[in-house]
Formats: structure tokens, sequence, C-alpha cells
């Protein structure tokens, strides 16, 4: 491998993991998750944390 390659594989790596941080966060990179809102498996007995 080239170092080039490389510094792609590592590019690559660091990318999906902020993009996992992110989206645990409710941001993705081509929507945003209402805040307010709960993901549609969540029950109705779910709470909203932030308020």
């Amino acid at each position: 491998m080239k170092f080039a390659d490389h510094v792609d594989h590592i590019r690559t790596l660091t990318e999906n993991a902020f993009d996992k941080m992110f989206s645990r966060l409710g941001l993705g990179a081509k929507q945003v998750i209402d805040r307010n809102g709960c993901h549609p498996k969540c029950g109705p007995n779910v709470r909203n944390l932030t308020g």
C-alpha cells in the first residue's frame, strides 16, 4: 500500500466515526432528525429528555 492509500483509508475511518457519532446525536449528512420527536419504534410512554 502506498502512502496515499493509507491516508485515504484513515480519512475513510475518520469520516465513518464522525458520521456514527453525529447520527447518535440525531444529525445526519442529508437530514436532521426532529429533536422534539422520538424514533418511530418508541412507544407513546417514552418521555423526551430535553424538556
